[in-house]
């Protein structure tokens, strides 16, 4: 989000988000705790909050890649801060903490839960932005088809860099189906309209529609209140990641909107 906050805010939140790794990989190390095994009955619930802390010090270097980019960090530091939390993601991406389970029996749905499908679709989006090593790409892909997650956004992504990739025909949604609702019309942009109304469709979702999804990713977000966030908060910048892989895949002249708080046009060159 554009000239929200000054550099040394978000410097003070790369420091808190590597505090933050810093801490939960030495509670990796000596994990469990002793008070652990005496509070949690089953086994089970011990190793899941093991995963759970394991995938903070994935998310948290996500937030800090996220915030050097609303410093003004160019491309080839965003690369290797990229390379970085990738390789941390493939190793902590765990569905028992990602996916969406229903019911007394636990039935496995093939979607991810909200807060795990915008990280997924953020670290897609920035791949392509950043225009990433095939390796680091594919690390993605492997983690999406072990899912068995079918989603139109994130397909349109990968067949821009698979060509071959089977066309996908149906996604995989069974029940809250909030994520394709949200993306309804980013993804008609990317696979249905031509060139002037993408343009104008493009603007018209980063004015109107794109700010929902922050919304009810952090439920207690108000943009007139963000001016005062302080660095407790763990803001790190509002970005359209996925409007401007989208822009970038389809070639969408982006003069129109560039300009827009949400849209990190330097990402974008063509």
């Amino acid at each position: 989000m554009k000239n929200v906050k000054d550099n040394t805010f978000y410097n003070n939140i790369i420091e808190k988000h590597l505090d933050l790794v810093h801490r939960r990989e030495y509670e990796i190390k000596n994990f469990p705790p002793k008070e652990e095994w005496e509070t949690r009955p089953h086994k089970m619930s011990t190793e899941i909050h093991l995963q759970q802390i394991k995938l903070v010090t994935f998310s948290a270097r996500l937030q800090i890649l996220i915030a050097s980019y609303s410093i003004g960090n160019n491309k080839e530091n965003l690369r290797s801060q990229f390379s970085e939390a990738v390789k941390v993601m493939e190793q902590v991406w765990d569905k028992r903490i990602t996916k969406v389970y229903h019911g007394r029996q636990e039935e496995e749905y093939n979607q991810y839960k909200l807060n795990s499908y915008i990280h997924m679709l953020q670290m897609f989006s920035l791949a392509v932005l950043l225009e990433v090593p095939k390796n680091e790409f594919d690390i993605l892909v492997n983690l999406i088809d072990r899912d068995h997650i079918k989603d139109k956004l994130i397909e349109y992504m990968i067949s821009s860099r698979y060509s071959k990739r089977p066309v996908l025909k149906k996604e995989s949604y069974q029940r809250y189906m909030m994520i394709p609702k949200l993306y309804k019309k980013l993804v008609n942009i990317a696979y249905d309209l031509k060139a002037e109304q993408a343009i104008l469709e493009t603007r018209d979702f980063l004015k109107k529609e794109w700010i929902k999804i922050p919304k009810k990713h952090f439920i207690s977000l108000n943009l007139k209140d963000i001016p005062n966030y302080e660095v407790k908060s763990g803001f790190v910048g509002l970005w359209a990641f996925e409007v401007a892989a989208v822009v970038k895949i389809k070639g969408i002249d982006d003069s129109s909107f560039k300009d827009n708080r949400f849209y990190p046009d330097r990402l974008v060159c063509f």
